[in-house]
């Protein structure tokens, strides 16, 4: 009887940084981590390939190799269009993707609008702005 041992199980998925929002033309608070198995344990030493796949934003490298735990980790910068960006890692015929959403602040005045002086002088109260994030709906 010959046996035929059974194809080894290779995934690759996300292990953290998905589904984060940033302002337009920012850097991502984190880098997306992508993690390679075989088996349910780690692939060491496997080049991963990082590309955008969809929307506006650049990469900081366009491949990594995973680390003794089987990670790859690629920060990013959101571009200048607002929506859906996917980022895609990819090793032989495996495909992974992470999702992020670039946006348009808001900018709203909190103190200090109003205000008038001479040319060359400074206001009596500075000038405070909050920028955020908007609302969906709006």
């Amino acid at each position: 009887v010959t046996t035929t041992p059974a194809q080894a199980a290779r995934t690759l998925a996300v292990a953290s940084g998905a589904d984060q929002t940033g302002a337009l033309n920012s850097d991502a608070d984190l880098p997306i981590v992508f993690n390679l198995t075989e088996n349910g344990q780690p692939v060491a030493g496997e080049v991963i390939s990082f590309r955008v796949a969809e929307g506006s934003a650049s990469l900081a490298a366009t491949s990594a190799s995973t680390d003794s735990s089987g990670r790859a980790s690629v920060r990013f910068r959101y571009g200048g269009s607002a929506g859906r960006i996917r980022i895609e890692a990819s090793t032989a015929n495996l495909v992974a993707s992470a999702f992020a959403t670039a946006f348009l602040p808001d900018l709203r005045i909190v103190s200090g609008n109003g205000q008038s002086a001479r040319a060359g002088t400074r206001l009596p109260q500075d000038l405070v702005i909050e920028i955020a994030q908007p609302v969906a709906g709006d």
